[in-house]
């Protein structure tokens, strides 16, 4: 088993009430401060090392040798980088933010990101409460050309992020919205889109559905890609409902990256563990990488039926969203078989 699948957010995906919740700020990649790649900043756990080495190293670093990106017209290819993204196992995750920067010299490639491992906080309160003090940290290193200076910021903002978890008590650490979240994520979709997400995690992911491997066979598997269209939310709910809903159908264990660049309408959200391949995806638009949803898949009527009967229960639940949410917490997978979901 690689590396990866046996420490990426491994340490606290069971985290439990006596655990100590903790944020910790990471950074790498390009600013002015250094003549190339930054000085790695805070990448003290293993999980921050290799979101690094397979974001950054392989995934960015792969795309960028390949010349992939430079072969797209400009309809195909976002202009620069300015992308949210969650990396999620189990209750476990990584936030961050990627955007386009420079080095001392110049060289304009490579992007600068920000990113906070997180654990016993959950995931909706991160992003409310963790996310704007990121993108703080992102525009402060925009107006400063000094490597020390960007130090600074970091440990500031790492000092407030830790004031932060004065006020996170039991209670808070794994607040879940699922229900309502995720029925607002579908009611913003068209039928037919929803059927066709369904129809393509449900085949073509369907090695990480729920129940169908362990860990160990999770571990063999390639990485999926999915891209959905996205409107009618803010950034943070459509990380937080994209998140919720991914895992109603994938296996908790098996790791989900979602990224979201802002201002377009789209969201990318990668299963498994990602090669360079998957990272395409970054700069890619939908007129160069389609949407999911777009693709005309022939799906049954058998399908069809039960997709729309699963659909329609999770709508129907949202109203007792609370109630729901509590059950989801403390037995997933009883929650997904009264919805209907087949687990």
């Amino acid at each position: 088993m690689s590396r990866f699948w046996r420490k990426f957010l491994c340490q606290d995906k069971g985290f439990g009430r006596e655990t100590k919740p903790r944020i910790l700020l990471g950074a790498f990649g390009k600013h002015p401060g250094w003549d190339d790649h930054i000085d790695d900043i805070g990448l003290n756990t293993e999980s921050l090392l290799l979101a690094k080495q397979l974001l950054y190293v392989e995934g960015l670093g792969g795309q960028i040798d390949s010349g992939e990106w430079d072969k797209l017209g400009d309809a195909e290819r976002l202009p620069g980088f300015d992308h949210l993204f969650v990396w999620r196992r189990a209750n476990a995750f990584l936030i961050g933010k990627i955007w386009s920067s420079r080095d001392g010299k110049n060289r304009t490639k490579y992007p600068m990101i920000v990113c906070a491992q997180c654990v016993g906080i959950s995931l909706a309160l991160t992003l409310r409460d963790v996310l704007p003090v990121i993108e703080q940290v992102e525009q402060l290193c925009k107006a400063t050309n000094s490597a020390d200076e960007v130090r600074v910021i970091l440990s500031r903002a790492q000092a407030d992020v830790d004031k932060l978890l004065d006020g996170v008590n039991v209670e808070q650490r794994e607040i879940s919205q699922s229900s309502s979240i995720v029925a607002r994520l579908i009611k913003a979709m068209q039928e037919e889109d929803v059927l066709r997400i369904l129809y393509h995690i449900r085949t073509q992911m369907r090695g990480y559905l729920r129940g169908a491997s362990s860990t160990k066979q999770l571990a063999d598997l390639r990485a999926c890609h999915l891209r959905s269209s996205v409107a009618g939310m803010s950034a943070e709910d459509k990380l937080l409902a994209w998140c919720q809903f991914l895992y109603s159908e994938i296996e908790r264990d098996a790791p989900i990256l979602l990224l979201l660049p802002l201002g377009a309408d789209w969201l990318d959200a990668i299963v498994g563990c990602p090669s360079k391949e998957e990272f395409y995806c970054l700069r890619a638009t939908p007129k160069a990488m389609a949407i999911t949803s777009d693709v005309p898949y022939g799906i049954s009527d058998q399908f069809r039926q039960q997709a729309k009967a699963d659909v329609r229960a999770i709508c129907s639940e949202s109203d007792d969203a609370e109630a729901i949410a509590t059950e989801t917490e403390r037995s997933p997978a009883k929650w997904l078989r009264k919805l209907g979901w087949k687990v």
